[in-house]
């Protein structure tokens, strides 16, 4: 089964599930909490490549023995998900709380650009530079935790609503796509002798979340929040080595960017 599919079945089932609660002011709520999320997000992906040629036996020519190029390019845009989360909400007392969730989430969305290249010939596409790669970065799942921590101030409890700060980590799976153009021989390639192809890497980043969430309730055991996040992808390294032409590649890949959750909660 598709699985945001399967998700949005279990939030129906769930939901379905409830029955009539004992009022609660918005404060005074504490115990476990389902929902249902979709996660919006205006990510920036970095992708910088190096090309070494300081090998002393590589077979690189002059003038690019011995040099070391460098290139990077980067992309942005939206990318969108559907998560399912459970967790636990604890009264603190004094009109605060503190909560803390599990979530798992399913992205969709494809960042693509190209990179300038780096070298010494004019379309910098011979052995040892670093080409203009087409270069593409897919964000696929993704799983982790959330702390909250807020309450009701002023006239918020009246009205069953809350705001809070909240911070989480989470494993991001991602692939990182490179479509190649270039001489792979140590002879200088005319254009109609450039081979061609495609590299595909799959990466887990750790992501850091920071933001703010307002939540509202709709009745005594659903809720409606909205978050803005901020959210800081660590750099993913990896070296590529060509030891027939004594040439390494040292890649990697780094990302952030603010985004925006729309979570129905359930209170079972």
């Amino acid at each position: 089964m598709n699985p945001k599919a399967t998700l949005f079945a279990a939030a129906v089932v769930l939901a379905a599930g409830f029955g009539p609660a004992e009022p609660a002011a918005a404060q005074e709520r504490q115990g476990f909490r389902l929902g249902i999320a979709v996660p919006l997000e205006r990510a920036g992906v970095t992708y910088e490549k190096a090309v070494d040629n300081t090998d002393p036996e590589t077979l690189v020519p002059a003038p690019r023995r011995g040099q070391v190029f460098e290139d990077e390019g980067s992309a942005s845009g939206p990318l969108a998900g559907l998560a399912l989360l459970a967790g636990y909400r604890w009264a603190l007392g004094g009109g605060t709380f503190f909560g803390a969730e599990a979530d798992l989430a399913f992205h969709r969305g494809v960042l693509e650009a190209q990179l300038e290249g780096s070298g010494t010939s004019p379309s910098r596409r011979q052995l040892g530079e670093v080409w203009p790669d087409d270069w593409s970065f897919e964000k696929r799942h993704s799983y982790g935790v959330t702390v909250h921590f807020g309450g009701s101030p002023g006239g918020l409890d009246s009205r069953d609503e809350s705001v809070y700060l909240l911070a989480g980590v989470h494993r991001v799976a991602a692939q990182v796509t490179v479509n190649w153009l270039g001489c792979l021989s140590p002879v200088p390639c005319a254009p109609d002798q450039f081979a061609s192809g495609a590299d595909a890497r799959d990466l887990d980043f750790l992501a850091w979340t920071v933001g703010v969430g307002f939540e509202k309730h709709l009745g005594e055991r659903i809720a409606l929040r909205a978050e803005g996040r901020y959210r800081t992808y660590t750099e993913e390294s990896w070296v590529a080595d060509f030891p027939e032409v004594r040439v390494t590649v040292p890649t990697g890949a780094r990302g952030r960017g603010p985004g925006l959750t729309l979570t129905l909660v359930f209170e079972p």
